[in-house]
């Protein structure tokens, strides 16, 4: 009887390539083995391998094919393919590095006081292609306003106006998909409307107001030739505070 060997080197014909893929986007790795075997795959160190695999053969070969839909930072690491031929022993390819480019750093919510400064910043630990920064959804085309260096991006308010408030997010764009930061609230606390010069007949009354926008609560104190005064000062809190 002939002595059958397998060539194990000839297992795994076709390697899964380095892969490069945007978190909650999709990504995939393959590799091709001769003859028929029965492919698994693993995460090199340990770990979570999705559940999404797709067998094709043909008289020749066998392809495996990984699918990452939704993926996450934990999902990045290395992979290999490993062909299972039975009682003949098992082929493992070369592993592949799965990278997710993810936002390290997203914006966070503000409160300042107006006209002064406000900025948000995003970073990503891939370099994008481009950025896009949304301001209540709609995007923001002041390009004055967004600096962006490297893996890096600003959005920067100099002298802030009550138009200004509102939910501001980057949106990070790379070729393998887009990522979105959550949303981040930036809100404007000043003087909307402010006393005016009034004139008054004696033994009449006279009323001073003045408007305070913000979407906290404000501490109103009105003074009289630069004293604290309290006498007939009456507060309504709304959006935004009107006190008389």
């Amino acid at each position: 009887m002939p002595l059958i060997t397998l060539d194990m080197s000839s297992g795994v014909t076709t390697d899964p390539v380095d892969t490069i893929g945007v978190e909650t986007n999709g990504a995939t790795l393959s590799c091709t083995a001769s003859g028929n075997p029965t492919i698994g795959w693993e995460k090199v160190g340990g770990g979570t391998v999705p559940s999404d695999v797709t067998v094709t053969s043909d008289a020749d070969s066998v392809t495996s094919t990984l699918a990452f839909s939704d993926l996450k930072p934990s999902d990045g690491g290395q992979y290999q393919c490993v062909a299972d031929y039975g009682g003949l022993g098992e082929h493992a390819s070369s592993p592949a590095t799965l990278t997710v480019y993810v936002l390290t750093a997203e914006p966070v919510g503000d409160a300042v006081l107006l006209g002064t400064g406000a900025s948000f910043t995003c970073e990503s630990n891939g370099v994008p292609t481009a950025v896009n920064w949304y301001k209540d959804d709609v995007l923001v085309t002041d390009t004055q306003l967004i600096s962006t260096v490297g893996s890096t991006s600003k959005l920067e308010v100099t002298s802030s106006a009550f138009t200004d408030k509102g939910w501001y997010k980057c949106e990070y764009v790379f070729d393998q998909g887009t990522t979105t930061s959550e949303k981040a609230y930036l809100s404007i606390r000043g003087f909307q409307m402010e006393p005016l010069d009034s004139v008054g007949v004696e033994e009449n009354s006279v009323t001073f107001t003045c408007t305070v926008h913000g979407e906290s609560e404000a501490t109103i104190t009105w003074t009289k030739s630069g004293v604290t005064t309290t006498d007939g000062v009456t507060t309504t809190y709304s959006d935004p505070v009107t006190t008389s």
